[in-house]
């Protein structure tokens, strides 16, 4: 039986049609919520001899502090929270 074949299956429809194609609305630039409680807020800075510390230096200054009277021997540690003060 070779029923999908021609002369048993024809197309069917108005061919004389005119296509239209769908009108796409132009796209808006993405609006960025503006956060403002972020710009009200204050960062925890201390201020001594002109040098500004920020909360996380003061808190790896004091951590610095304490291993070094405590007579901790592991440098690698003192080497790492160093170079985390001095970075960004």
């Amino acid at each position: 039986m070779m029923f999908p074949f021609f002369p048993y299956y024809r197309r069917r429809g108005n061919f004389n049609y005119t296509y239209e194609p769908h009108r796409v609305p132009p796209k808006r630039p993405m609006e960025i919520p503006v956060d403002n409680s972020s710009q009200d807020k204050e960062e925890k800075t201390f201020e001594i001899f002109g040098l500004t510390f920020h909360f996380d230096d003061l808190l790896l200054i004091g951590l610095l502090f304490l291993l070094y009277q405590d007579d901790c021997d592991d440098y690698y540690l003192f080497i790492v929270l160093l170079l985390l003060l001095l970075s960004n």
